[in-house]
Formats: C-alpha cells, structure tokens, sequence
C-alpha cells in the first residue's frame, strides 16, 4: 500500500475490536504491550503508532 493510500485508509478509520490508534509522543507508548497482548489472544488487530484516535486528540486540546 502507497503512503497515500495509508493515510486515506487512516482518515476513515475509527478505533474498534481490531484497530488500535496510539499517539506515542515521547516513544513508545506503555500501553502498547497490553494491547498487542489483547489483539494477540484473540484474532488479531492493528496498533498504529504515531496516530492519536479523536478522543485523545479532544482530551489533548481541552
């Protein structure tokens, strides 16, 4: 996938059961493991890094 195609594929995407959004602002995030160890023991996921969800970005901004 092109990075245009990602970051297009990024803007429609919301946090659910398999997608995880992590802003890692400082380096890696601590809640990274607990995550990859929930998508890992169920039928997996994706943790995108450098990508705070839009509840995060609210909470940042307030």
């Amino acid at each position: 996938m092109s990075q245009l195609g990602l970051l297009s594929a990024l803007q429609s995407s919301t946090e659910g059961i398999d997608t995880e959004f992590k802003s890692a602002r400082g380096g890696m995030p601590g809640s990274f493991w607990e995550s990859y160890a929930a998508m890992a023991s169920t039928q997996g996921g994706t943790i995108v890094l450098g990508v705070a969800d839009a509840a995060q970005q609210r909470k940042e901004l307030s």
